[in-house]
């Protein structure tokens, strides 16, 4: 069976991609390839470096497998074509991430199981609070403060990236956040909420949905709705900052979680744009 359609990294099964080698679909693919390298075009496929070109058009077919020209930027077609496809695709990711926070909170406030040890100390930080910490909230407020941003933020990541690349995100900001909470603020702080991470997708939903060389308009118009709504998120959070902050909330992990959503695109794109040009080589 070919992989579901909004993993990340699709079909990095080189068993499977062997087996597609040899399919129905073999003397197609290589038809279609030729026709668009005579036509200028190249692959989609090729925005995530060598990988399995016959999986990619048993996955995608021929229209979205050779649908971008050279010099186009990797990260915005491909996460073009996955919103293509992802808006036919119901989310799982964040629904799952949704149920851990409220399982979590639950577990934390109604039950006798002690859960402080899953909070992040600033003092003495254990390596897996950099992770628990970002699944656990004080009150009811707080966490549904926090799981509408995630619902809406989480699901436009989820599009572009898929489920695993929403997961590997969510935790990668998450702790870049706290990282930054330990760094920066007193060691007498316990530190717990998904807003880091929130602010991190924040960004990142944003930023992959901009580009400098290929125009979208349906993109530029999603960034530009959700980008106002994120700006005037950091430029709050920033003039409270800059006043002292609100006691009980942690602006450093909001502004550093928001730093790693940027840094999550600037990454991949350049990842990206170094396959790109090796393929072409």
């Amino acid at each position: 069976l070919a992989p579901a359609p909004n993993t990340f990294w699709r079909g990095c099964q080189s068993q499977f991609a062997l087996r597609m080698a040899h399919s129905e679909f073999g003397d197609l693919f290589r038809e279609q390839e030729r026709s668009a390298r005579s036509s200028g075009l190249t692959t989609r496929i090729s925005t995530l470096g060598r990988l399995p070109r016959q999986m990619a058009f048993r996955l995608l077919g021929p229209k979205r497998v050779f649908s971008y020209k050279r010099g186009s930027d990797p990260l915005f077609a491909m996460s073009s074509s996955r919103s293509e496809s992802a808006r036919d695709t119901k989310p799982v990711m964040v629904f799952v991430l949704i149920a851990i926070n409220v399982a979590i909170f639950l577990l934390d406030k109604l039950s006798p199981v002690n859960c402080v040890g899953l909070y992040l100390n600033h003092r003495h930080p254990a390596l897996h609070q950099f992770v628990t910490s970002t699944l656990c909230h004080a009150n009811p407020s707080h966490l549904s403060g926090n799981l509408f941003p995630l619902l809406v933020f989480g699901r436009l990541v989820e599009e572009e990236l898929g489920a695993v690349g929403l997961l590997v995100s969510f935790v990668f900001i998450g702790v870049a956040a706290n990282v930054a909470s330990v760094l920066l603020l007193p060691s007498n702080t316990l530190g717990l909420g998904a807003s880091g991470a929130v602010f991190g997708l924040f960004t990142l939903a944003v930023a992959m949905r901009v580009s400098l060389r290929d125009f979208s308009w349906r993109s530029t118009l999603e960034a530009a709705i959700y980008g106002q709504y994120v700006w005037e998120k950091l430029k709050q959070e920033v003039a409270v900052t800059a006043q002292g902050g609100i006691a009980g909330v942690n602006h450093v992990a909001h502004l550093g979680g928001a730093a790693a959503g940027v840094a999550v695109v600037l990454v991949l794109r350049l990842l990206l744009a170094l396959f790109e040009d090796k393929e072409m080589r």
